[in-house]
């Protein structure tokens, strides 16, 4: 299993999107999705929302037993570590060491 296509999200909560490849397997799941809630970080498979006593809710096209889920969502987080880091560091591009201060 590895992850693959990783994008920053602008859209909080949501930190990135991401494929999961499973090379054994030959199956690909696109276009999940990393979320973080109350200082947690959860995976957001694909789904379409609807409505329900008039509120919207999400109907995941995947579906997992619980702890295969915890055990999925963990995997993927620990997978997208080094892209976290990455996202998160700043950029050496935006301003140089040799650059003189804009302010």
């Amino acid at each position: 299993m590895k992850v693959e296509n990783v994008k920053k999200s602008d859209k909080l909560p949501q930190i990135c999107t991401f494929d999961v490849n499973f090379d054994k397997m030959g199956l690909v799941i696109r276009e999940l999705r990393l979320m973080e809630t109350s200082g947690l970080k959860w995976v957001a498979t694909p789904s379409r929302t609807y409505e329900s006593e008039g509120k919207k809710k999400y109907f995941s096209y995947i579906g997992m037993e619980k702890d295969r889920k915890t055990a999925f969502d963990a995997k993927c987080v620990e997978l997208l570590e080094p892209f976290l880091a990455q996202l998160e560091a700043p950029s050496a591009q935006k301003f140089g060491l040799d650059d003189e201060c804009p302010f």
